[in-house]
């Protein structure tokens, strides 16, 4: 595997598309300010130095963590940082879940708390799940549990199971893995 014939097909393919974007009169990056990003995915341990990469004209930059389609991808694909991600705002809504319990009927708290905060677990949750990591489970869990503690006010330390068959919701690592086995069924 050569990275310098690599870099120079990448390279060759950037202006391939910097041609058919100055034929069509389009811009890509028009300046320094909205330079191109680049991550280098790899879980190895000795980073490879890899050649730089030019796309019109400007060194694209690379970066450690990069946004796409609201799912932020890491070099390692760890996902750690979307997950802090995700937890910090759907906290945000089980807050205001909680503030909310006093003024709602509980079926509209449940359909707040499926539409605004278990939504957010649920885009892209086949990409970013580990299944293996129980620290990260029980965390993304955490929330759901939290949510059922504020929509029937139950306290801290009641059964889990019996919150979740109350409000009936599954736990989110179910759907997880119902949501893998229909999208592998698909392909």
């Amino acid at each position: 595997f050569d990275l310098n014939l690599s870099a120079q097909v990448l390279n060759n393919d950037l202006g391939k598309i910097n041609l058919w974007a100055y034929q069509w009169k389009m811009s890509f990056n028009p300046n320094v300010s909205k330079q191109a990003h680049e991550v280098v995915f790899s879980r190895k341990r000795n980073v490879i130095n890899h050649p730089d990469l030019i796309f019109n004209g400007i060194s694209v930059k690379r970066v450690n963590l990069q946004k796409h389609l609201g799912l932020l991808l890491d070099e390692k694909l760890s996902f750690k940082d979307h997950i802090n991600m995700l937890i910090n705002k759907t906290s945000r809504g089980v807050n205001i879940l909680h503030k909310l319990r006093f003024h709602l009927p509980r079926p509209s708290l449940i359909t707040i708390y499926k539409s605004f905060v278990r939504s957010l677990f649920d885009f892209a949750d086949i990409i970013y799940d580990q299944p293996y990591n129980f620290s990260i489970i029980n965390r993304i869990e955490r929330i759901q549990y939290n949510a059922s503690l504020a929509i029937t006010g139950a306290i801290r330390g009641t059964s889990r199971e019996k919150l979740y068959n109350e409000l009936g919701l599954e736990p989110l690592s179910s759907r997880r893995w119902f949501r893998k086995l229909c999208a592998f069924y698909k392909i």
